[in-house]
């Protein structure tokens, strides 16, 4: 009963959660796909460069995150990097042709796309759910979401390689930043704007025997 009181927040965290995963783990597992693509050298030494490259390129996303999430709060961090994901993507589709003859290019922009993912729903997706909710259903719905967004990790992994066997990269890419605008049209809507003082107020709640 208290749960389902909760429902518009519940849709915010569980829908949101799916659909990065979707994106994160479809993309992420098949990271070192991309070298075949983009003309790099296939074999492993070649493929473990371009992850390498990626993964420097996008420390600096972490530390952003570290520093903007306590001012811009977990939704205004969540809706920068799901904003600039997409904007991202849609970068490396518009100009797919001229970056895809400069692989470094095409990495260093899509390392910005994952800078974006560290410091707004790589973060945010997981921290939300463990904040907004009572201490009474906390665990539930951390739990619901977190099976949402497991749901679409399996969706994102099955799905990617087909999509790129169907359509190829550059539509996948596409396919992706869509939902990453839409998931950021999603959090504005269903995710609740909160910081410190809106968790102290619930705390206060919660010990007078209210819930919030």
């Amino acid at each position: 009963q208290v749960l389902a009181r909760y429902w518009r927040p519940l849709l915010g965290t569980a829908v949101s959660w799916f659909l990065y995963d979707s994106v994160d783990y479809g993309l992420g597992l098949y990271t070192a796909d991309f070298d075949s693509t983009l003309g790099l050298k296939d074999d492993d030494y070649g493929k473990t460069l371009g992850v390498l490259y990626i993964a420097l390129l996008t420390l600096p996303g972490y530390g952003a995150g570290v520093l903007l999430v306590d001012r811009l709060g977990r939704r205004g961090c969540q809706l920068l990097g799901f904003f600039g994901m997409a904007a991202m993507f849609f970068v490396l589709v518009a100009l797919w042709e001229p970056l895809s003859k400069v692989p470094a290019l095409f990495l260093l922009c899509y390392s910005v796309q994952v800078a974006f993912d560290a410091l707004g729903p790589g973060m945010t997706t997981y921290v939300v759910p463990g904040e907004i909710y009572p201490t009474l259903i906390r665990a539930s719905a951390h739990g619901i979401s977190a099976a949402s967004g497991k749901a679409g990790a399996v969706l994102g992994t099955a799905a990617f390689p087909r999509l790129q066997s169907a359509v190829g990269l550059r539509s996948v890419l596409l396919i992706c930043g869509c939902i990453c605008l839409f998931s950021a049209v999603w959090t504005l809507v269903f995710t609740p704007n909160y910081d410190a003082a809106t968790l102290a107020a619930q705390r206060t709640a919660e010990e007078r025997g209210d819930v919030p």
